[in-house]
């Protein structure tokens, strides 16, 4: 994505004019994201078997946001597990 297209990106999201901001670095990470081929299940179970749980972001989307909504349900599900 270009420099303007991200700008213009930014003034709408944050109502500002992004004219004078400084670019202080721009970092390309090639397949920073898994790929999510079809069909992709949404959502895995994180209790993998008894007293073993799993997470990362291929238990939910795959992206920072799966692997920490992903590492939040494994944590609800060890504390359900310990207060039965």
């Amino acid at each position: 994505m270009d420099e303007a297209t991200v700008r213009r990106q930014l003034a709408l999201l944050y109502g500002a004019e992004t004219a004078d901001w400084a670019t202080l670095a721009r970092v390309e990470v090639p397949r920073a994201l898994p790929a999510m081929p079809s069909p992709h299940p949404l959502r895995r179970p994180v209790r993998h078997s008894p007293g073993r749980y799993v997470c990362g972001d291929h238990r939910d989307t795959s992206s920072i946001q799966g692997a920490l909504f992903s590492g939040r349900r494994a944590a609800e599900a060890v504390r359900r597990d310990l207060t039965r």
